[in-house]
């Protein structure tokens, strides 16, 4: 993403495998990152990799994949998507990068329709749209009736990250589950590992710091990352952007 000027402006959300900005693009260095990137936009090709200019449009972009915005949109979709997550799997196994459901001149509009993401509750619906209109991995929704070790993981997490490094073996020991089938069933009913999940929320905690006002190091240290270097490191690796980049392209919306 890096914008590289003022044409990013628009609503961020975070799940707890996916990241949603929906607003105007613009263009943007060469870049890459670890998670799969979904572009969805209208009009000619915006988005290049190395080799050339990539059609849309929708345009899926592969994990460590070097690529770039190439011009100015009024709207956009884009998506991020852990690829440790079982949608990030089922992306890998059954990419549909050209859909023919979608038209070329209002394809957001034939995912969002009338609904622009201005609450958590309606991101998350313009994800679970996204993933059926380009793919066969539908967003998870976690059950509302989870292994209650899951429900006590869940509560204890974002204590834990708080608090420093995520060891699952005595996540495990607290919730009174072996490690190995905790992790089963962690992933079975989230839809991530707990390692990977750990590493989402503390990102997500992180960058609600850093909106609300906290320093780059006080952001960094309430969500349990070293310092804040570490925490700029973790973030860019995933979605090829700085934290206050993120942060500066448009308006956080909180579940």
């Amino acid at each position: 993403m890096t914008p590289s000027g003022s044409g990013w402006s628009g609503q961020l959300a975070f799940g707890p495998w996916w990241f949603l900005y929906s607003g105007p693009i613009g263009p943007t260095d060469m870049h890459a990152h670890h998670a799969f990137q979904i572009v969805v936009h209208a009009g000619g090709p915006c988005v290049a990799d190395n080799h050339h200019a990539r059609s849309g449009p929708v345009v899926v972009i592969e994990p460590d994949e070097a690529h770039a915005f190439t011009d100015w949109r009024d709207h956009a979709l884009v998506a991020f998507i852990d690829p440790e997550s079982r949608t990030g799997a089922d992306l890998a196994a059954h990419l549909v990068a050209s859909p023919t459901t979608l038209g070329s001149d209002e394809p957001v509009s034939s995912i969002v329709g009338a609904l622009h993401p201005e609450n958590w509750s309606q991101a998350e619906e313009a994800m679970r749209r996204i993933l059926a209109a380009v793919c066969d991995a539908p967003i998870e929704r976690p059950s509302s009736w989870r292994h209650a070790a899951v429900d006590a993981a869940l509560l204890r997490l974002p204590d834990l990250i708080e608090a420093g490094t995520v060891n699952v073996a005595l996540l495990a020991e607290e919730v009174g589950l072996s490690v190995g089938r905790l992790t089963h069933v962690f992933s079975e009913e989230i839809g991530v590992p707990v390692s990977a999940y750990a590493r989402w929320l503390r990102l997500t905690h992180a960058v609600e710091h850093l909106a609300n006002g906290r320093t780059l190091t006080e952001a960094a240290h309430q969500a349990g990352f070293a310092d804040g270097a570490h925490f700029s490191r973790t973030f860019r690796a995933m979605f090829g952007l700085s934290p206050s980049e993120a942060v500066g392209a448009g308006t956080w919306l909180s579940p």
